[in-house]
Protein backbone atom coordinates (compact mmCIF):
# COMPACT_ATOMS: atom_id res chain seq x y z
CA UNK A 1 0.00 0.00 0.00
CA UNK A 2 1.16 3.47 -0.74
CA UNK A 3 0.32 6.76 0.87
CA UNK A 4 -1.14 9.36 -1.45
CA UNK A 5 -0.30 13.06 -1.32
CA UNK A 6 -1.28 14.97 1.81
CA UNK A 7 -4.69 13.32 2.03
CA UNK A 8 -3.53 10.27 3.96
CA UNK A 9 -5.56 7.98 1.70
CA UNK A 10 -4.06 4.53 1.27
CA UNK A 11 -5.10 2.23 -1.52
CA UNK A 12 -3.82 -0.74 -3.48
CA UNK A 13 -6.00 0.29 -6.36
CA UNK A 14 -5.09 3.55 -8.16
CA UNK A 15 -8.60 3.83 -9.67
CA UNK A 16 -10.25 3.64 -6.25
CA UNK A 17 -7.70 6.07 -4.87
CA UNK A 18 -8.55 8.53 -7.66
CA UNK A 19 -12.27 8.12 -6.86
CA UNK A 20 -11.67 8.82 -3.16
CA UNK A 21 -9.61 11.89 -4.02
CA UNK A 22 -12.33 13.12 -6.39
CA UNK A 23 -14.97 12.64 -3.67
CA UNK A 24 -12.76 14.37 -1.09
CA UNK A 25 -12.05 17.30 -3.40
CA UNK A 26 -15.71 17.56 -4.36
CA UNK A 27 -16.72 17.65 -0.69
CA UNK A 28 -14.11 20.34 0.01
CA UNK A 29 -15.31 22.44 -2.92
CA UNK A 30 -18.93 22.02 -1.80
CA UNK A 31 -18.03 23.17 1.73
CA UNK A 32 -16.17 26.19 0.34
CA UNK A 33 -19.11 27.14 -1.90
CA UNK A 34 -21.53 26.93 1.01
CA UNK A 35 -19.24 29.10 3.12
CA UNK A 36 -19.14 31.76 0.41
CA UNK A 37 -22.91 31.57 -0.15
CA UNK A 38 -23.64 31.93 3.57
CA UNK A 39 -21.27 34.82 4.20
CA UNK A 40 -23.23 37.53 6.00
CA UNK A 41 -26.61 35.85 5.53
CA UNK A 42 -29.20 34.56 7.96
CA UNK A 43 -30.44 31.00 7.58
CA UNK A 44 -34.06 29.98 7.32
CA UNK A 45 -35.54 26.54 6.72
CA UNK A 46 -38.49 25.32 4.68
CA UNK A 47 -39.08 21.80 5.98
CA UNK A 48 -41.66 19.04 5.67
CA UNK A 49 -43.33 18.84 9.11
CA UNK A 50 -42.33 15.22 9.81
CA UNK A 51 -38.65 16.17 9.38
CA UNK A 52 -38.49 19.30 11.56
CA UNK A 53 -36.96 17.62 14.63
CA UNK A 54 -34.32 15.84 12.56
CA UNK A 55 -33.46 19.04 10.67
CA UNK A 56 -33.14 21.00 13.93
CA UNK A 57 -30.58 18.48 15.13
CA UNK A 58 -28.69 18.05 11.86
CA UNK A 59 -28.36 21.76 11.08
CA UNK A 60 -27.89 22.91 14.69
CA UNK A 61 -30.70 25.43 14.28
CA UNK A 62 -30.64 28.34 16.70
CA UNK A 63 -33.89 29.48 18.37
CA UNK A 64 -33.79 32.76 16.41
CA UNK A 65 -33.62 31.01 13.01
CA UNK A 66 -36.87 30.75 11.09
CA UNK A 67 -38.41 27.34 10.36
CA UNK A 68 -41.37 27.28 8.01
CA UNK A 69 -43.23 23.95 7.93
CA UNK A 70 -43.93 22.99 4.30
CA UNK A 71 -47.59 22.10 4.79
CA UNK A 72 -49.84 24.17 2.55
CA UNK A 73 -49.89 26.83 -0.14
CA UNK A 74 -49.94 29.36 2.73
CA UNK A 75 -46.60 27.91 3.90
CA UNK A 76 -45.15 28.36 0.43
CA UNK A 77 -46.40 31.96 0.39
CA UNK A 78 -44.82 32.57 3.81
CA UNK A 79 -41.46 31.25 2.54
CA UNK A 80 -41.77 33.42 -0.59
CA UNK A 81 -42.56 36.50 1.54
CA UNK A 82 -39.62 35.73 3.82
CA UNK A 83 -37.25 35.67 0.85
CA UNK A 84 -38.78 38.80 -0.64
CA UNK A 85 -38.53 40.77 2.62
CA UNK A 86 -34.95 39.63 3.31
CA UNK A 87 -33.67 41.25 0.09
CA UNK A 88 -30.58 39.03 -0.23
CA UNK A 89 -29.78 38.87 3.47
CA UNK A 90 -31.25 35.41 3.99
CA UNK A 91 -30.82 32.00 2.41
CA UNK A 92 -33.48 29.35 2.75
CA UNK A 93 -32.51 25.72 3.10
CA UNK A 94 -35.34 23.84 1.46
CA UNK A 95 -35.57 20.39 3.00
CA UNK A 96 -38.42 19.07 0.88
CA UNK A 97 -38.79 16.19 -1.54
CA UNK A 98 -40.39 18.38 -4.20
CA UNK A 99 -37.40 20.75 -4.39
CA UNK A 100 -37.30 20.82 -8.23
CA UNK A 101 -40.89 22.06 -8.42
CA UNK A 102 -40.43 24.76 -5.76
CA UNK A 103 -37.03 25.69 -7.17
CA UNK A 104 -38.59 26.27 -10.58
CA UNK A 105 -41.28 28.47 -9.04
CA UNK A 106 -38.71 30.55 -7.14
CA UNK A 107 -36.42 30.88 -10.15
CA UNK A 108 -39.31 32.14 -12.30
CA UNK A 109 -40.03 34.68 -9.55
CA UNK A 110 -36.46 36.03 -9.87
CA UNK A 111 -34.73 34.23 -6.99
CA UNK A 112 -31.43 32.48 -7.62
CA UNK A 113 -30.59 28.97 -6.47
CA UNK A 114 -27.34 29.04 -4.51
CA UNK A 115 -27.82 32.68 -3.56
CA UNK A 116 -31.36 32.91 -2.21
CA UNK A 117 -32.22 29.26 -1.62
CA UNK A 118 -30.47 25.92 -1.56
CA UNK A 119 -31.48 22.27 -1.65
CA UNK A 120 -31.13 21.27 2.00
CA UNK A 121 -31.71 17.61 1.12
CA UNK A 122 -28.17 17.57 -0.32
CA UNK A 123 -26.87 17.70 3.27
CA UNK A 124 -28.83 14.71 4.50
CA UNK A 125 -28.39 10.96 4.33
CA UNK A 126 -29.99 7.73 5.48
CA UNK A 127 -27.88 8.07 8.65
CA UNK A 128 -30.02 11.11 9.44
CA UNK A 129 -33.21 9.10 8.97
CA UNK A 130 -33.96 10.92 5.75
CA UNK A 131 -33.55 9.74 2.16
CA UNK A 132 -30.14 10.03 0.51
CA UNK A 133 -29.90 11.04 -3.12
CA UNK A 134 -27.19 8.67 -4.37
CA UNK A 135 -26.87 10.30 -7.80
CA UNK A 136 -23.77 12.44 -7.04
CA UNK A 137 -21.95 9.43 -5.59
CA UNK A 138 -22.97 7.13 -8.45
CA UNK A 139 -21.98 9.78 -11.00
CA UNK A 140 -18.54 10.07 -9.38
CA UNK A 141 -18.05 6.32 -9.65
Amino acid sequence: MKKSGNYGIRSCNPEKEALYLDLYNGRQNFATQISVIMSGKQRAFFVEPQNIDAVKEIFYINPNEEIIPAETIASLEKMFDSLTNAKGKKIIFMVVNNFPVISGFLTKAGFVEGRDFINGMAFLSNAHGLPLNPYPLVKAM
